[in-house]
């Protein structure tokens, strides 16, 4: 506090000041910004002579601290005024739009087309997910969902997911008739979850909800089906390269490593896969990509919640404790739900892995991600 209000008072040298600051401090984040340093890092930010790297690592401080620019008029200002300049390095703009966001600050026009083409073809590591991040903090308004509908024919199983999401309250006709035009194109459209598709049209007008009734139809396979496709796909795959699976495991594609750990490295919203390779044998694995919802892995079984609220949420309970549910809805979310909120808490037979992997893969994708799978022992 007092440092801050040092920096206030003696402006000749707190820019020069806060750069050694930062350097010092750059190896180990501070957990929160002192309020009283505010005010100086506006400033600091401001000038335009300072190095993009600079700003990239205020930037990232300022997301890690979740700081709500808009308690802060100046920062806001600030951060308004970078963004509007079209910084040269795509990867900064999108910080300065997550730093910037709020509910009373809807994402402008500008920036949601600007967004999609970054979603859609950024070569920088990372930018899909910081992309739907802002998206997700955003709340994206009606009026900017027809760009979206742009991003989804390109999106991943468990991006399409969230996407559809975002529909969720939506009315105007002609975007429920884009959205089902879109899902008839998509070639992720097979992970999507039929609960998921029936809320996000459930304000629509009658004939785009029967549309969407159709579309789900026409995509359900029966078991026997099912049985016959995983052996006519199983006969196909003579043998994969260990090494070129490992890629897919970790590609965007099928996002393996968003949700599974191997070893040190991947997440935790699914089964650990160290040791998979032991333990399941080439046909499972290959159900467990095609059809996931087929069997559930004991402690990562589906939940569905019905709230007091009439509100309904699904995903796979971590913890429940002190009166709390932890239940993992996604790769990087999750809901923190008293127990008095819960209406019923029952099982689901929609698993959090999306199902149709088989259709983003190809047969020569598919053998070596399983290769990669069976050797892990």
């Amino acid at each position: 506090m007092l440092l801050g209000e040092w920096l206030e008072e003696d402006q000749e040298h707190s820019h020069r000041l806060m750069v050694s600051i930062l350097d010092t401090m750059a190896p180990g984040k501070l957990r929160k910004m002192p309020h009283a340093w505010v005010g100086v890092v506006s400033r600091f930010l401001a000038r335009s002579e300072l190095p993009e790297w600079k700003q990239s690592m205020i930037l990232d401080w300022m997301i890690d601290w979740k700081l709500d620019a808009s308690s802060f008029p100046e920062l806001q200002q600030v951060l308004r005024q970078m963004a509007s300049k079209n910084p040269a390095s795509p990867e900064n703009r999108l910080k300065l739009l997550q730093c910037n966001l709020s509910d009373s600050l809807p994402l402008a026009n500008v920036d949601m087309r600007w967004l999609v083409e970054q979603y859609l073809h950024s070569e920088q590591e990372g930018a899909q997910d910081r992309v739907m991040d802002i998206w997700q903090q955003s709340q994206l308004q009606e009026d900017s969902l027809p760009s979206l509908l742009d991003a989804m024919v390109e999106a991943g199983p468990l991006d399409l997911n969230r996407m559809v999401q975002w529909f969720n309250g939506a009315q105007e006709p002609a975007l429920g008739e884009g959205l089902l035009r879109v899902l008839a194109k998509t070639p992720s459209a097979g992970s999507l979850r039929v609960n998921v598709l029936l809320r996000a049209v459930e304000q629509f007008p009658d004939a785009i909800r029967e549309q969407a009734r159709l579309w789900i139809q026409t995509r359900q396979m029966d078991l026997e089906g099912q049985r016959k496709h995983l052996e006519s796909v199983l006969a196909k795959l003579p043998g994969g390269d260990v090494r070129r699976g490992q890629a897919v495991f970790k590609a965007e594609e099928a996002a393996c490593s968003k949700c599974h750990q191997i070893g040190y490295v991947g997440g935790h919203a699914g089964p650990d896969l160290s040791k998979i390779g032991a333990v399941r044998d080439r046909r499972d694995l290959l159900e467990s990509i095609l059809y996931p919802n087929a069997s559930f892995v004991r402690s990562y079984e589906p939940v569905h919640i019905e709230l007091v609220d009439g509100e309904t949420v699904s995903g796979v309970m971590q913890q429940e404790n002190k009166g709390l549910v932890r239940l993992m809805t996604g790769p990087q979310s999750e809901l923190l739900i008293e127990e008095k909120d819960i209406h019923a808490l029952l099982p689901s037979q929609v698993s959090l892995m999306p199902s149709g992997l088989g259709d983003l893969l190809t047969l020569e994708q598919l053998d070596d991600l399983l290769a990669f799978l069976e050797s892990r022992r």
